[in-house]
This record gives C-alpha cells, sequence and structure tokens, in this order.
C-alpha cells in the first residue's frame, strides 16, 4: 500500500497545480493500492470545495467510495499514542 496525502489528491484534480501532471503521471504507473486517512479526506475536500468547486469534490469522495484509495481507521490504541506523541 501507498500512504497519499492531501497534496496528492490536490494535484490530480487541479489542471493549474504545479504539480498535476507529476501527479497523473505517477498514478498510471502505481502497481499497489492507495491508502489514506479521515483527516486527510476532510482537507482535501474542503480545499478542492474552496478552490476548484462542491461538484470536483463530491466526484473524489464517489471515487473514493468505488475503491480509488482505502482509508485507513485509527484505532484506540493508536489514538492513545497520538495522545502520548
Amino acid at each position: 500500500m501507498l500512504i497519499a496525502d492531501t497534496g496528492f489528491y490536490y494535484a490530480l484534480a487541479d489542471r493549474r497545480d504545479r504539480h498535476h501532471l507529476r501527479a497523473c503521471q505517477v498514478l498510471g504507473t502505481l502497481t499497489e493500492p492507495l491508502i489514506t486517512t479521515w483527516p486527510v479526506l476532510t482537507e482535501t475536500t474542503h480545499l478542492m470545495t474552496r478552490r476548484l468547486s462542491a461538484d470536483v469534490a463530491i466526484q473524489f469522495m464517489a471515487n473514493v467510495a468505488d475503491g480509488f484509495s482505502l482509508i485507513h481507521a485509527f484505532d484506540a490504541a493508536e489514538v492513545r499514542r497520538m495522545g502520548e506523541l
């Protein structure tokens, strides 16, 4: 699995982003599934809605729901460790 963050997802969606072409190229070469977290999805859809449109954010989440990216759910031990850190 490959961890994806907001920068990668946003670059895929915004043709004006300076990393758009590279993100698209990388996406085409992936042989492992993407994985991300709910906080990343929240940030990504917020930026997409503000900078692009709500429709772009809605389509992105539909793609995630269809399996574009897996979502890691934090368990109690991970949340405790975050608090410690």
